[in-house]
């Protein structure tokens, strides 16, 4: 299977709610010019839920930005922020993912591309909405 994703869509992974400042130092540029729209799959934890809320503040500090607010700032076109439910295989992407492929069933650019249609992110023909 091409698990390839078509012209026009680059795949990201951000190790870690500390990995946001990293990932948006190096792509910032490429983000304000490109503007893409952004689908980020968040973990299901207190760190990824400041993927799309902001987090807390700091005691007499204003709030921070969520993730997709920076993404915004960026130059991103309204970001989608999806997570999966928390299940026996774990909290997060990784882990379900890894639980597909123990199971002998791993989840190829088809199962991906369904998601993307059940999310409104993809069209039937895989186009971005």
């Amino acid at each position: 299977e091409d698990s390839s994703p078509p012209e026009g869509v680059s795949v990201f992974g951000i190790r870690g709610a500390q990995g946001i400042d990293a990932f948006l130092a190096y792509w910032a540029p490429w983000l304000e010019k490109m503007k893409p729209r952004a689908w980020v799959v968040a973990d299901n934890d207190a760190a990824g839920a400041t993927w799309r809320d902001p987090p807390a503040a700091e005691p007499g500090l204003p709030r921070p930005p969520s993730l997709a607010d920076r993404l915004v700032a960026a130059g991103c076109r309204a970001p989608l922020i999806s997570w999966l439910k928390c299940g026996p295989w774990g909290k997060d992407f990784n882990d379900y993912y890894r639980a597909r492929v123990k199971a002998g069933k791993p989840f190829g650019a088809e199962k991906m591309w369904e998601w993307m249609r059940w999310v409104r992110i993809a069209d039937a023909n895989r186009r971005w909405i």
